[in-house]
């Protein structure tokens, strides 16, 4: 018996900055990925389309799968600082997180969704 082919799984970012969700999602469909993980730490927005609810029920009807892992997005402050210029301090603020138990969970459940 001969073994099935491997085939490598492609990781990839998308960001939706200046996009429409029917652009993102024909951008998912051409990249032929199967699942996407949220990562922000509150996947709510103000653009239409992109907030968690949305997002998944578009995707789900595009075939796409959709899981939030919230413990590894940025906090809320650490986007502000952001958005103020303060780089070094977003930083700070992101990586803190990292230590808390959700994160480390997230952390762990991540390569296996990969894998999926």
């Amino acid at each position: 018996m001969v073994p099935a082919a491997v085939v490598p799984a492609t990781l990839a970012t998308v960001r939706y900055e200046g996009a429409t969700p029917g652009g993102v999602l024909d951008a998912l469909r051409g990249a032929d990925v199967i699942s996407r993980v949220d990562v922000r730490a509150g996947a709510r927005s103000r653009r239409p389309g992109f907030a968690k609810t949305s997002l998944a029920a578009a995707l789900a009807d595009a075939g796409t799968g959709y899981r939030q892992l919230r413990g590894r997005g940025t906090p809320a402050n650490g986007r502000a600082a952001a958005r103020a210029g303060r780089q070094a301090a977003m930083h700070t603020i992101d990586r803190a997180p990292l230590a808390t138990p959700g994160a480390q969970a997230d952390l762990v459940t991540f390569p296996p969704l990969a894998r999926e």
